[in-house]
């Protein structure tokens, strides 16, 4: 039994593709692929927590595609998730919009959103050019825990100081497992 981490699928979300540069020609084969990829690291008797951002599409047919994936889930809301009730209607397990867990020793903040302002000026002035950037207020307060984020796709690497982005584009498309965050904050405490 092992707890693993995901976020930022974007289930049938066509523009995603083109967004962050993914390798799909379409929605059906990004659909296949991931929900392969899942259930190729996480089994039956293995818990998922997915960061957000989980699909853009019906309450059925983001229903068929938890279906189809191994073991227990849930999610922190995203901006793009629909309301607790109908994430519960859609099969999560739990659904919350935040949560912390003991990794390594220390307590781990879990969010959607990644600490501070700064990311999203870069990120709306690299999607929309000529918008204004807007002030995002559902950014946590950095108070110093290690934290796991989505939202920033493939606009960041793997890990900035004490955030580790677990976004599906930066981890090969696949959960990620507690052991492999459990190894990077115990290098980050050295």
């Amino acid at each position: 039994m092992s707890i693993f981490f995901t976020s930022d699928q974007h289930f049938y979300h066509n523009n995603i593709i083109k967004y962050c540069n993914r390798p799909f020609e379409n929605v059906e084969e990004m659909n296949e692929e991931m929900i392969k990829r899942y259930n190729a690291v996480v089994g039956p008797d293995d818990t998922c927590i997915f960061l957000g951002d989980f699909g853009m599409c019906s309450v059925d047919k983001a229903k068929a595609i938890l279906n189809s994936l191994n073991g227990k889930k849930g999610i922190v809301k995203g901006n793009h998730d629909p309301s607790i009730t109908r994430c519960y209607r859609i099969g999560f397990d739990f659904v919350c919009l935040e949560m912390v867990l003991p990794i390594a020793g220390e307590i781990v903040r879990l969010n959607h959103y990644p600490y501070g302002m700064t990311w999203q000026k870069k990120l709306y002035f690299q999607l929309f050019k000529k918008l204004k950037p807007k002030k995002e207020k559902r950014s946590p307060r950095d108070n110093g825990l290690w934290l796991l984020h989505g939202h920033v796709h493939n606009n960041w690497g793997k890990v900035n100081g004490r955030q580790i982005n677990i976004s599906c584009d930066v981890w090969d498309y696949a959960p990620v497992p507690f052991a492999t965050i459990e190894r990077i904050i115990q290098r980050g405490k050295k």
